[in-house]
């Protein structure tokens, strides 16, 4: 029973390529096109790959190089710093706005933001953390740019700005590894527009979710001073 199994198993192999065999060779002409047609295709991806990431690979040396040119800067005069500045910032926005993928293309605007937000106009550094969130949203480093950008709008006197963008921040990354903070600066921004209610909830889940965590302290003494401001009102 086993040899006819087996029997009957290899006549059905044989007898399926015996069909590819016979299919090749009556349409032989056009399985030869179709295998020059994969190799070539596959010639091409593979060049494409390698041109690809010759590209990357100047590009950031590129990028590398005006940022080496902008931190030496710190050791000349105020005028010629600032003038290093200006350029890094021109030529830097060249090669970002001049990129389709890779490390520049996903990372030059969060390395934009800093440097902005590194010599205090804040305006821009804000500007460019929220486009690099638009860009990057699923980055790990979205999250910590779009905080970054809600610091900058207190910075700048925008509370309001800061509140829309935490309260986004808790929505969309309530899992990142600053959830704390979040909470925490939802309660501190909370406190800041004399909203005391919901600056002690947002304290409160801080101290609930996170106990270990460095805001949790923070969070413990600002509810503290609450009640004291409340009790000494009255």
């Amino acid at each position: 029973m086993e040899r006819r199994q087996i029997e009957i198993k290899r006549n059905i192999i044989e007898q399926s390529i015996m069909y590819i065999m016979d299919f090749i060779n009556k349409n032989r002409k056009k399985f030869f096109i179709s295998c020059i047609s994969i190799l070539v295709s596959t010639i091409i991806v593979f060049c494409g790959i390698l041109i690809y990431e010759k590209f990357e690979y100047n590009e950031l040396i590129q990028f590398e190089k005006v940022l080496e040119i902008y931190r030496d800067s710190y050791m000349l005069e105020e005028k010629a710093r600032k003038e290093v500045f200006q350029k890094t910032i021109i030529d830097l926005k060249i090669i970002i706005d001049s990129s389709y993928w890779g490390y520049v293309h996903e990372n030059g605007l969060y390395i934009l933001a800093g440097i902005y937000h590194g010599e205090k106009d804040y305006s821009k550094a804000k500007e460019y953390y929220l486009k690099f969130v638009n860009r990057a949203p699923s980055s790990f480093f979205a999250s910590l740019a779009l905080h970054q950008a809600g610091i900058m709008s207190e910075y700048i006197g925008d509370y309001n700005k800061a509140m829309q963008i935490y309260q986004q921040l808790e929505k969309e990354y309530s899992n990142s590894v600053i959830a704390d903070e979040i909470l925490y600066d939802l309660g501190r921004i909370f406190q800041i527009n004399g909203d005391t209610l919901k600056s002690r909830e947002y304290y409160n889940k801080v101290i609930s979710l996170y106990p270990q965590s460095i805001f949790t302290n923070k969070a413990k003494k600002r509810l503290f001073m609450l009640a004291y401001y409340k009790k000494n009102l009255k």
